[in-house]
């Protein structure tokens, strides 16, 4: 995804809005974090020459604790009874088994907020959630690390010397994935324009694309990486809300 597409974002969902005049609009920033546990599967660089049946891919289990924030967009109904919600975040990722990789990570989020309770102070809600990403970077690699079924005795055995700079160098990741999640939330309004807004919950998400490895200062051929798991967040916002004699004057 070029930075071009990433920029141009805030601006067609702002359009969008804009033909939607039966809306109220409410516009911030957010602050974010996440942790969970994911299942890995990647294609291993070298061969597990002692291992029988022979595999090429390999499985671990490792923890995904991310922080970041973003844009926040609230377009919610005149009556109070329904608020959609859009995330665009960019937030530090990390992989954390035995040592840890810190990447990027990318993501566009769509909450959909049935509210449960309000009044004019407040807004109990709760909804769905789903959500693309996009995780992107270059992280240190040690293999032996993250690789618990080789033996590196046997390993460094079989190897030429240069090949050992392959097993301790960078991993760089694209990868793509999408997640469904529920989350509840409360929105507290203040006399001036000003929505505090604070969320949490649950998702699960599923993730593929490529990983490639360093070797001799080059990057070698992508290789298949995928995982699944769960992740629970926490997000704090702060939006400003326009009026609504002016979200509908700019929608005529």
């Amino acid at each position: 995804m070029s930075i071009k597409i990433l920029l141009l974002l805030p601006a067609m969902i702002l359009a969008v809005f804009g033909t939607i005049p039966a809306m109220a609009l409410s516009v911030g920033a957010s602050f974010n974090a996440a942790t969970g546990e994911s299942a890995l599967y990647n294609e291993i660089p070298i061969h597990r020459v002692h291992s029988k049946p022979y595999s090429n891919i390999h499985k671990d289990y490792g923890y995904m604790p991310s922080i970041g924030g973003g844009l926040v967009i609230d377009d919610e109904r005149p009556d109070g009874t329904y608020i959609h919600r859009y995330n665009i975040t960019m937030e530090r990722y990390s992989i954390v088994k035995d040592s840890r990789q810190n990447l990027y990570r990318f993501g566009f989020i769509n909450t959909f907020c049935f509210v449960l309770s309000h009044n004019d102070y407040y807004q109990f809600w709760l909804g769905p959630q789903v959500g693309i990403r996009y995780i992107f970077g270059r992280a240190g690699y040690n293999f032996f690390d993250n690789n618990k079924l080789l033996d590196s005795y046997v390993l460094c055995q079989s190897l030429p010397g240069p090949l050992m700079s392959y097993l301790y160098g960078k991993a760089k990741y694209n990868v793509a994935g999408l997640d469904l999640g529920i989350v509840a939330g409360l929105n507290v309004n203040f006399k001036k324009p000003v929505t505090l807004s604070v969320s949490g919950g649950l998702r699960y998400g599923a993730t593929a694309g490529g990983m490639s490895f360093r070797q001799g200062g080059l990057f070698d051929n992508n290789k298949l990486v995928f995982s699944h798991g769960y992740e629970a967040f926490l997000d704090f916002s702060i939006l400003y809300r326009f009026e609504q004699s002016l979200t509908d004057k700019q929608a005529g």
